[in-house]
This record gives C-alpha cells, sequence and structure tokens, in this order.
C-alpha cells in the first residue's frame, strides 16, 4: 500500500465515528460506479494470500479441538426435528429413473 492510502487511513482512523461513516460512504459510492482496474494473475494470488492469512489469525483462538467440536455438532443435530418431506420421492428407483434402461 503506498505511503498515500496509508496516510489516507491514518487520517480515517483519526475521524469521529459518524465523519468515518460519512467518509465510508462516499468512497463506496465512488468505488461501486467505477470501473475496476484489471487485475493480473499475481495481484489475485496476493490479495487471496492476505486474506487467508487474516482468516487464519481471526480464526486461530476460535479454534475447538476435534472431539469437543464432534460432540458439539453431534448434539445440535440431535437437538434439531427430522423432518420428512412426503412430496420427495428419495427411492432408489427415481433416483435412477431413465438411466441405463
Amino acid at each position: 500500500m503506498s505511503a498515500d492510502a496509508l496516510s489516507l487511513l491514518s487520517s480515517f482512523d483519526a475521524l469521529p465515528a459518524g465523519e468515518q461513516c460519512q467518509f465510508a460512504a462516499q468512497v463506496i459510492r465512488r468505488i461501486a460506479s467505477a470501473e475496476p482496474p484489471p487485475l493480473s494473475g499475481d495481484d489475485l494470488a496476493q490479495a487471496a494470500d492476505e486474506l487467508l492469512v487474516a482468516m487464519e489469525r481471526s480464526e486461530e483462538g476460535n479454534l475447538l479441538p476435534y472431539e469437543e467440536w464432534a460432540k458439539k455438532f453431534r448434539e445440535f443435530t440431535r437437538s434439531q426435528p427430522l423432518i420428512r418431506n412426503p412430496n420427495l420421492d428419495d427411492s432408489r428407483e427415481s433416483i435412477y429413473e431413465g438411466c441405463g434402461e
């Protein structure tokens, strides 16, 4: 990111919350109406890498050990009502109807 962009971010952070919202709305309007510049494969790969790193950092403290996650998942699924759709025909005959006959 350029020094100008970093300066804008710093100035944005110093604004009161109401002005931050107004500023952000103006930026979003301009971005929405602007033609996006073409991105190279390298640009896309770098953006994807940065996004993945940010996601990993935000999730590091939120992960459960597998056994605990599996237990919670089983408890959740067992707590949900069993829904049967009388209009759904999931028989083998209906699934493979017209195949190879």
